[in-house]
C-alpha cells in the first residue's frame, strides 16, 4: 500500500527543521549543493581538501581568512554572498534590547523632531533597530503600512494578509525580504531579537517556501529598485522608494523612509527567487568594469559611518541623501585590474592601493577600485579566461610537475631571493 499523504501541519513542521540560523559551516555546504558539486568535484574550484572542507561544512573546524577566501574565489559567489560568508567567519554583532532602544528613542527630542519634519515633508519615515523593529514612527508612515503598528515586526509583516493585499507583486517583495532577512540572522545571529524573528517566521508557510527555495542573500536596496504597492492614504497605485540610514553614531538605531512616486509598473512575475546551477547566488554580482565606472547607490551597507540625523526646520529645502556605499571583496578589484588576490593584497598590505580593513579582511569601495585602476593605469577588464572555477593563481602547477597546487598550502613564486618563507 502506499504511504499515507502528509498533511499540512506535518509538512510545515519538516520544513521547520530547514528554518535554522545561518552559520559559516551550513552555508558553505548549502553553496556547494546548490552547485552540485561533490567534495571532491569542489576540490577542483578552490583546491581544499575533501577531507579539511568535510570539517568546515560540519563545523568541526573554522577556516582561515585566506582560505575562505579561495573558497569564495572558487565558488565564484558575489560580493553580497561574500560579504555574507565573511560576516559569518566574524563574532556576531551584538544588539541592544529592543524595549532599551524605544525607550532611547522616544525621549531624544531631535529624532522626534526629525521624524515630524519629514511628515511635513510628504515622507513616510520609522526608526527601527537593526532586526528591522519599529521603534517610532510617524502618522503616514502608519498610514501607508497597515497592520506594521501591531506586529511591529518589518520582516515578518512582510509575510503577513496585510502586505499581500497591499502590494501589487507580493512574491517578489517576499522573495527580496527572505534574501535580507537571511543576511540580517547572520550578522546579529547570537541576539535574541533574531532568535524571536527566526522562531516566528518558522511558524509562516509562505516564509518557510522562500527561505527553503534558495541561499540568496540582500543588503538593503537600491534607491532605483521601486516598491509597487496599493496606496491605501489615496486607494490608488503607485510605486515607492525605499531608503535605510543610520539614524546615530552608533549606528543602533536606523532611519527608514518611503517616497511616494507616480506608479511606474510592477516587476516582472517571478513567484519565488530562482536559483541556476552554475551560478547558484543570484545576489546581484556585479560586473568589474561596472563597478569601476560607477558608484551604485544602495542603504544599510555596513564599513561606513554615518552622521546623526540632520534637523533641519525648512519646508522647502531638498532632503540629503541617506544612502551607504556598498563594500566588495578583494578578489573583485582584482577582477577589475586582471590581477590575482594575492597581487592585489599585497598592494592593500603595503598601502600601494586603498583599502579598507576590518578585523584581518580587506574590504573595497567602488572609489577604491576606481583609484586602484587609476593608479595602475589600467582600465577595467574581465576576469581573464580560464577554466570554470579556477583563478589564475590556482592553475599554476607544482614547479613543473604538472599537479594541481594545493590552496591550502600556496606556493610563493619564484624570485631571484629564493622561495621565502611562510
Amino acid at each position: 500500500m502506499g504511504q499515507k499523504p502528509r498533511s499540512r501541519s506535518s509538512t510545515i513542521r519538516a520544513q521547520q527543521l530547514d528554518a535554522h540560523m545561518p552559520t559559516l559551516a551550513t552555508t558553505c555546504r548549502q553553496i556547494r549543493e546548490q552547485l552540485g558539486l561533490s567534495r571532491t568535484r569542489a576540490y577542483d574550484r578552490h583546491h581544499v581538501s575533501n577531507s579539511y572542507l568535510a570539517e568546515i561544512e560540519t563545523g568541526g573546524s573554522i577556516p582561515s581568512f585566506d582560505i575562505l577566501e579561495q573558497m569564495i574565489e572558487g565558488y565564484r559567489v558575489g560580493p553580497l554572498m561574500a560579504r555574507h560568508i565573511l560576516e559569518l567567519r566574524t563574532a556576531a554583532v551584538g544588539i541592544e534590547p529592543t524595549a532599551m532602544l524605544r525607550r532611547t528613542v522616544t525621549t531624544d527630542p531631535t529624532l522626534r523632531f526629525h521624524l515630524q519634519d519629514l511628515e511635513r515633508r510628504g515622507v513616510h519615515a520609522a526608526l527601527i533597530d537593526p532586526m528591522w523593529n519599529v521603534l517610532v514612527s510617524n502618522e503616514s508612515f502608519r498610514a501607508v503600512t497597515p497592520g506594521l503598528e501591531d506586529i511591529v515586526s518589518i520582516p515578518e509583516w512582510m509575510f503577513s494578509a496585510h502586505a499581500r493585499e497591499l502590494f501589487l507583486h507580493w512574491p517578489s517583495q517576499a522573495a527580496h525580504a527572505a534574501a535580507s532577512i537571511r543576511a540580517l540572522l547572520g550578522r546579529y545571529r547570537d541576539s535574541e531579537q533574531a532568535r524571536i524573528l527566526l522562531r516566528n517566521l518558522s511558524r509562516n508557510e509562505d516564509f518557510m517556501t522562500y527561505w527553503t527555495s534558495g541561499i540568496t542573500v540582500a543588503y538593503g536596496r537600491d534607491i532605483s529598485d521601486l516598491m509597487h504597492a496599493n496606496d491605501p492614504i489615496t486607494g490608488e497605485p503607485a510605486s515607492f522608494s525605499l531608503t535605510i540610514s543610520n539614524a546615530t553614531q552608533a549606528e543602533t538605531v536606523h532611519l527608514i523612509t518611503l517616497i511616494r512616486r507616480p506608479l511606474s509598473g510592477p516587476p516582472p512575475s517571478t513567484s519565488a527567487p530562482e536559483e541556476n546551477a552554475d551560478t547558484p547566488v543570484h545576489d546581484a554580482d556585479v560586473d568589474a568594469a561596472d563597478i569601476a565606472a560607477r558608484q551604485p547607490i544602495s542603504s544599510m551597507e555596513s564599513g561606513t559611518k554615518s552622521a546623526p540625523i540632520p534637523v533641519d526646520s525648512s519646508d522647502h529645502q531638498p532632503l540629503p541623501a541617506l544612502t551607504h556605499e556598498p563594500t566588495y571583496p578583494v578578489i573583485v578589484g582584482a577582477q577589475a585590474l586582471g590581477k590575482s588576490r594575492r597581487w592585489y593584497m599585497q598592494q592593500l598590505r603595503t598601502g600601494r592601493l586603498p583599502g579598507h580593513k576590518a578585523g584581518r579582511s580587506w574590504f573595497l569601495t567602488a572609489a577604491d577600485i576606481a583609484a586602484a585602476l587609476n593608479v595602475t593605469g589600467r582600465a577595467a577588464v574581465a576576469a581573464p579566461g580560464r577554466a570554470a572555477g579556477t583563478s589564475v593563481t590556482s592553475e599554476r602547477t607544482y614547479r613543473g610537475s604538472g599537479r594541481p597546487r594545493d590552496r591550502r598550502r600556496p606556493i610563493p613564486p619564484q624570485s631571484s631571493r629564493g622561495p621565502s618563507a611562510r
